[in-house]
């Protein structure tokens, strides 16, 4: 009799899995239709079934895994995509990966560098280089 009712666990924890509906799983599960809310019920509060619930959702999620890559992928390399998406999924990656992007360096200006006609040419090509460089990381 144990064995029966632990393979009914198993088949409830999967179906609760896939449809969020006790009553729905326990009818799955083999339970009679009047009893099926209240056994779901009980099932719910079983520390044992419970993690049969969960393993069911983490395989489920797991499968889903290579389907979300994918995805990703597609996102990335779709040309049509707009290029704000394709660099939140580059970014997505990037940080699942564990690449952590550089700390912005401030750029400090001397006193006499505030005003851009107080600013040498040299200041100047060099502001326009960094600037220039900044806006092609952003675009």
């Amino acid at each position: 009799m144990a064995a029966i009712d632990q393979e009914k666990r198993r088949v409830f924890a999967r179906e609760y899995a896939i449809t969020s509906n006790g009553t729905e799983a326990a009818r799955r599960a083999g339970v009679p239709e009047d009893s099926a809310h209240q056994q779901a019920y009980k099932w719910l509060r079983n520390p044992d079934v419970l993690a049969l619930v969960r393993d069911e959702v983490d395989c489920r999620l797991r499968d889903l895994g290579p389907v979300a890559v994918d995805t990703v992928r597609d996102i990335l390399l779709d040309p049509k995509s707009p290029a704000r998406v394709r660099l939140s999924a580059a970014q997505d990656v990037l940080d699942r990966l564990g690449w952590v992007p550089p700390k912005r360096m401030e750029m400090t200006m001397t006193n006499h560098e505030t005003r851009p006609e107080m600013m040498t040419l040299a200041d100047l090509t060099r502001l326009a280089m960094q600037a220039g460089s900044t806006s092609m990381i952003e675009g």
